[in-house]
């Protein structure tokens, strides 16, 4: 199993707060030039990436994400897209809501 999905399925709370460290070193180190310029990134979102794993249902088995609000806001992106330059505001913000 790589690295990258080790990490993802594996990491809790507690183990998520060390795992990034030895991703970080393994883009670092890669040979695709793509994956030396991600690093970069990863460190720059270290802590978002670790928070990612805190579990917030009673059963523990769900960890925060933001996927709602992706698929809103690709969903008034889609509007904005479909309105071909909508002029009035009301109207946009009415099919928005």
């Amino acid at each position: 199993m790589n690295l990258n999905k080790r990490f993802f399925d594996k990491s809790d709370t507690y183990t998520a707060k060390d795992s990034p460290n030895e991703l970080i070193r393994e883009f670092k180190s890669s040979s695709i030039p793509v994956m030396n310029e991600f690093w970069d990134t990863m460190v720059r979102w270290k802590n978002e990436i670790i928070n990612s794993f805190i579990k917030v249902n009673p059963e523990k088995t769900k960890r925060i994400n933001n996927g709602i609000i992706e698929n809103r806001n690709k969903t008034i992106k889609n509007i904005k897209h479909n309105s071909n330059g909508c002029r009035n505001w009301e109207r946009f913000r009415n099919r928005v809501m």
